[in-house]
């Protein structure tokens, strides 16, 4: 088997691996557990703290180590840029056109109960989450296209373990979330089909795209990572903006009981949603402590 051949079936093999995983570790949220209101809102809060970890301890380390392994000179200006672009795209996407498609997909939607293409695309356009990992999905494709066309069979096995270290929780918190803001089984499928596709087609077209070119783009590699850092950060904003209250106030338990609107506000209902407050930071807690552990792992 020649050496390009060699490579071809590798990179197959390690795409349709990476796609299947990240399928699987979307839909398992909806479709092999059945979750109660209350425990899905502590698998949601659990899948917060994932984001935020992954975020901080892999996603953005990944990004600055690209760019120094380059020999690249770091500084303030060319690690902050990339991320606070990607931050600001992804708030004027979330404000401007994922509002103005909410407005279009509820005034569509209520004159008309198909689920058209149309519809399934502005269901897309109109979460945050979705755009936001598939950008970062995208650019993760980048980089592992990226270094399968290098030789550097050592940068080819750390990317590879990088990638699906923060592939699988990140998929996981995509599908919990989806499907705590109520989008439907149907759509669910369509958004975390998207996600997992996402970086093998990056991959591929970035490796193709170097092969002809023959050149070598692990600066802008390492500056796209970063960009994707910042998206993934708003995602995360926007998560624990959506959900905080929700979540985190008294008599959040996903059981639709408050205890701030139930009658009397007896000590005892005091009692038990401090109880389930803290139960809530303890489960964002070790959802933040488990790429730690992962991170660690990679090394």
């Amino acid at each position: 088997m020649s050496d390009p051949l060699s490579k071809f079936v590798e990179l197959f093999a390690v795409t349709l691996v990476m796609a299947t995983t990240t399928f699987i570790s979307s839909i398992a949220p909806i479709k092999f557990f059945k979750l109660s209101s209350s425990n899905l809102t502590y698998l949601t809060i659990f899948s917060m703290g994932l984001l935020i970890g992954t975020a901080l301890l892999i996603v953005l380390p990944e990004g600055i180590e690209v760019l120094n392994e380059g020999m690249y000179k770091l500084t303030s200006l060319t690690i902050g840029l990339p991320i606070l672009i990607g931050f600001i795209l992804m708030f004027i996407v979330d404000k401007y056109v994922t509002h103005d498609d909410k407005i279009l997909y509820q005034s569509t939607t209520s004159s008309s109960s198909d689920e058209s293409i149309p519809s399934t695309i502005q269901s897309i356009l109109q979460s945050s989450i979705t755009l936001g990992l598939l950008v970062h999905a995208a650019v993760d494709g980048v980089s592992l296209g990226s270094s399968f066309a290098d030789d550097d069979i050592t940068l080819q096995f750390v990317m590879i373990i990088a990638l699906i270290v923060h592939k699988i929780p990140t998929a996981f918190s995509l599908g919990t979330i989806l499907s705590k803001e109520g989008l439907e089984d149907k759509l669910i499928l369509v958004h975390v089909v998207l996600f997992a596709l996402s970086t093998p087609v990056s991959t591929w077209i970035t490796f193709v795209i170097i092969g002809f070119l023959n050149t070598n783009i692990e600066f802008v590699t390492g500056l796209l990572l970063l960009f994707s850092s910042g998206t993934f950060l708003y995602v995360v904003y926007h998560v624990i903006n959506e959900f905080e209250d929700g979540l985190f106030e008294d008599g959040s338990g996903g059981d639709g009981s408050s205890g701030r609107g139930s009658s009397g506000g007896s000590d005892g209902s005091t009692v038990v949603d401090d109880r389930r407050k803290k139960k809530n930071i303890f489960v964002a807690l070790v959802g933040l402590v488990i790429p730690l552990l992962l991170s660690l792992i990679k090394e």
